[in-house]
């Protein structure tokens, strides 16, 4: 794995940056809230996160459409369904492995809830904010508190990785179904089994709401794989 800070990739005139994340082990959840219960253990291999949400300009350049409800180039792509991100990961990937830009033993994914997590809390960078690099909610993430939109992607500051939008603006999926923790420690944890339920995870929160707690880097969302809205998103992973 590439261990600079980032990698660009690029389609056409429209680029996108990967962030390295190292490694490393911490504590997943909160002992604070029911769904997010028990906080447990979780030891993660390197991998690469997106900067910042896809946007619109790099969804209609790879699928050739634009969903969203609120338009414009540089602003996250919104309603968008699990099942769509998996369509436009699957193409982007063909693309860059088509042109060169990305080793076939790589390949883009939404990245696990454990990924998820890790990267909005810091990584080994984490000083330990309430929210997505800051404890002060307005200064890092779009909520109901401050817009009734989406905005553009990274006009917030950045979290301690340097990544935009952890917390706010819209909803990211994540490719874990939705279950109960584990008290276990476990190694690059990643929930496929529990496909009956027809839910999977979103993290983030969004402009959509206020409640504060929807913003931290723990908080988790269980919805169905084929519903969206204009408050939903995604964040690429690449490993």
């Amino acid at each position: 794995m590439d261990t600079t800070n980032s990698i660009k990739y690029s389609i056409d005139n429209v680029s996108f940056r990967m962030v390295f994340v190292e490694g490393g082990r911490f504590l997943m959840g909160s002992n604070d809230n029911k769904d997010q219960m028990p906080q447990h253990e979780v030891i993660l291999s390197d991998y690469h996160i997106g900067e910042t949400e896809v946007t619109q300009e790099l969804w209609e350049k790879v699928m050739k459409a634009n969903p969203s409800e609120f338009s414009g180039n540089n602003l996250p792509v919104d309603n968008v369904t699990w099942e769509e991100c998996h369509s436009f990961i699957n193409r982007l990937n063909k693309i860059l492995h088509d042109t060169k830009q990305l080793p076939y033993d790589k390949a883009f994914h939404l990245p696990s809830e454990a990924q998820w997590e890790f990267a909005a809390r810091g990584g080994n960078k984490s000083k330990g904010f309430k929210y997505s690099g800051s404890d002060h909610l307005d200064s890092v993430a779009w909520t109901r508190r401050n817009t009734n939109r989406t905005h553009p992607v990274a006009s917030k500051a950045p979290n301690e990785l340097g990544l935009y939008d952890m917390s706010g603006n819209v909803w990211e999926w994540v490719e874990d179904y939705y279950a109960p923790y584990s008290s276990q420690s476990q190694t690059n944890p990643l929930n496929t089994s529990n496909k009956s339920s027809g839910l999977v995870i979103k993290r983030g929160g969004s402009w959509y709401y206020a409640q504060e707690e929807r913003f931290s880097p723990s908080f988790r969302y269980g919805y169905y794989t084929s519903v969206t809205d204009s408050s939903i998103g995604m964040r690429l992973c690449l490993y």
